[in-house]
């Protein structure tokens, strides 16, 4: 029950406007960036994971020989590596066979040596790991038209002959449709030589401005986190103190231990004196009226038929600080009704008096 009553008050501790407004303007940004931002179309990017040299021998011994083949590929000034490539849709849209065209057919090219063994390693699915890729020359190979989904992707490795003094590299050849460029990364070389500042804070333009809302937002929930870690001990050190008040109080005053006067109690432990303060001035308020209304009907100033509860609700809703509803302080035991009409219950309203004077001469 304290839990619920602590949820139901906690627009009452917070600045919930602002919290309003900052959900409001994060999904806002979130729309905007979909609908107007967001880029819907398939992105293929090549990349180098691994490239590893087979031979390592930087002397030149005249009675070494290295034979690939039948040739002596050392004497030729020739190396084999191992590179691993992986071709990726990193796009927001899938790639159909119907995208590849025929007459221009997609795949890749080596550049600076041959391809003398190309296998499929992976794939991102069973689908693609059967997928054909061909090899058409020593140079070219050919991807297969299939279905690329978004951030799937086909894992491949090939066997390179090059020369020394040269390093081969790739480059992609065909069409697929609405796909503009395909980006050639070199993740083996480029990856160690990334500064710390190019990892925090690289990207192109829609990348900082992504990264600029994450950080806000993840700014502002780690400090309202902060701030509930805060408040939520706060709060019960506070509720502790307020019950060894109330405990002084009705051991000072035994009148008091009725449960009848356990609503004035409560209500100062979970809401405060405040929340009392608005009671009886409320409650003050009411039985001002009634006893207005009472001598008129002695000195007949007061109509005949007139209806002292109507009266008194007209007065709770014209008020604008009377926050606190009829029914609620008939439940919470302040008023009650009597033959059909409106009453402070004023033994309530003593006790009350009694105990914010009490809080008040101990502070």
């Amino acid at each position: 029950m304290h839990v619920l009553h602590y949820l139901r008050t906690m627009d009452q501790r917070f600045a919930w406007s602002f919290l309003g407004f900052l959900i409001g303007a994060f999904f806002g940004i979130l729309t905007v960036y979909t609908e107007f931002i967001r880029d819907d179309t398939p992105s293929i990017t090549l990349t180098t994971l691994s490239d590893a040299s087979v031979l390592n021998v930087n002397e030149n011994i005249s009675d070494l020989g290295i034979t690939y083949r039948g040739q002596d590929i050392h004497s030729a000034g020739l190396s084999l590596r191992v590179v691993v490539l992986q071709l990726e849709n990193d796009g927001n849209a899938t790639i159909l066979p119907s995208h590849f065209d025929s007459s221009y057919p997609f795949g890749f090219e080596l550049i600076g040596g041959e391809i003398v063994r190309l296998e499929v390693l992976d794939g991102s699915s069973e689908y693609l790991q059967n997928a054909s890729i061909k090899q058409t020359t020593k140079t070219d190979v050919l991807i297969t038209p299939c279905i690329l989904e978004s951030n799937e992707w086909i894992r491949v490795k090939t066997i390179i002959l090059h020369p020394k003094e040269k390093m081969p590299n790739f480059s992609s050849t065909g069409k697929i449709a609405n796909v503009k460029n395909i980006d050639i990364i070199n993740s083996a070389s480029t990856q160690d030589d990334e500064g710390l500042l190019t990892k925090s804070f690289g990207g192109n333009l829609l990348v900082q401005f992504l990264r600029g809302i994450g950080y806000f937002f993840g700014t502002f929930f780690s400090i309202f986190l902060l701030m509930l870690l805060i408040a939520l001990p706060t709060e019960y050190l506070t509720r502790r103190r307020r019950k060894k008040i109330v405990r002084e109080f009705r051991e000072s005053n035994p009148a008091t231990q009725n449960s009848s006067y356990d609503s004035i109690f409560n209500s100062f432990i979970l809401d405060g004196i405040h929340q009392l303060n608005i009671i009886a001035w409320q409650l003050k308020d009411y039985l001002r009226l009634l006893r207005e209304q009472s001598r008129k009907k002695e000195s007949d100033d007061l109509h005949r038929g007139s209806d002292d509860s109507e009266s008194i609700d007209s007065m709770a809703r014209r008020h604008p600080f009377h926050s606190l509803r009829l029914d609620w302080l008939e439940k919470k035991g302040f008023m009650f009704r009597e033959n059909g009409n409106w009453n402070v219950d004023e033994s309530q309203l003593k006790v009350l008096g009694d105990f914010l004077n009490w809080v008040s001469a101990r502070n």
